[in-house]
């Protein structure tokens, strides 16, 4: 049975996320409230940690090169019993209600919606089982600057310039896939690209920019019919713009 957890006690975490920059910075914020974090970058990695290492809990990405989070999941409960495997939250940035629906009849224990605060995931920890949604769905956005201030409360303050820099850096490498993935009307490397860019704007709150790389993903594996990928690219790079001025703005304030 999963011992109960105290608010002031750290706990042993399985981080398992791709994106390299998400993974990063979510390790910091963890492990700056003084929680003991390890990852992993795929599913298979992942599974082979929680069989041989003991975790409070599992953060699981849903969508992961490989085995997806929730075959992951699987495979971690099923190689664990009879012993109790640890709690396992899926993290997801794109997922309609009835898909959160599937994950928890697939075994996870709660589920987070990205882009998510800093918050949900302490109280997540401190009931261990307490299913989790964003409760910001519906914010409009640009930069969401609680997101920020939350990264820079939990950011040595000598690291957060560079923190800002790192993210900003990704964030215009994957642009540029992204656009040179529209231009060749690729839309399967769209959608993985817009996938992962999504997931690092949801670092710094970038809701708007968030919003058309979900678009672009449903362009990309065909689920948006009414728009093409061309159609979304004055957006992509007018939005990417703001994202970059406002980020700069903000380096800028912390030099």
């Amino acid at each position: 049975m999963i011992r109960p957890h105290q608010s002031n006690e750290p706990v042993k975490i399985l981080l398992v996320e791709d994106n390299a920059v998400v993974r990063d910075t979510l390790t910091t914020l963890l492990s700056g409230v003084g929680h003991d974090v390890e990852t992993a970058s795929d599913g298979e990695s992942a599974v082979d940690a929680a069989l041989n290492t003991a975790f409070d809990l599992i953060l699981m990405d849903i969508s992961l090169p490989g085995i997806s989070g929730v075959e992951a999941t699987s495979h971690i409960q099923s190689g664990l019993f009879p012993k109790t495997a640890p709690p396992i939250v899926g993290l997801t940035a794109h997922a309609s209600r009835e898909d959160k629906a599937t994950f928890m009849r697939s075994g996870l224990s709660a589920v987070l919606i990205k882009p998510f605060r800093l918050q949900a995931i302490m109280e997540l920890i401190d009931v261990h089982v307490e299913r989790c949604y964003s409760a910001d769905e519906d914010q409009p956005a640009a930069i969401d600057g609680a997101a920020l201030e939350q990264m820079k409360a939990f950011t040595p303050v000598d690291k957060f310039p560079q923190k800002l820099r790192d993210i900003t850096a990704s964030i215009e490498e994957e642009t540029q896939k992204l656009v040179a993935a529209i231009d060749e009307n690729d839309g399967d490397a769209a959608a993985k690209i817009a996938h992962r860019l999504a997931g690092t704007l949801q670092l710094i709150g970038g809701k708007g920019l968030c919003d058309i790389c979900y678009d672009l993903e449903d362009i990309g594996h065909g689920l948006e019919t009414e728009k093409t990928l061309q159609d979304m690219r004055p957006e992509l790079i007018t939005e990417t713009d703001a994202v970059r001025k406002m980020v700069q703005r903000l380096i800028s304030d912390h030099d």
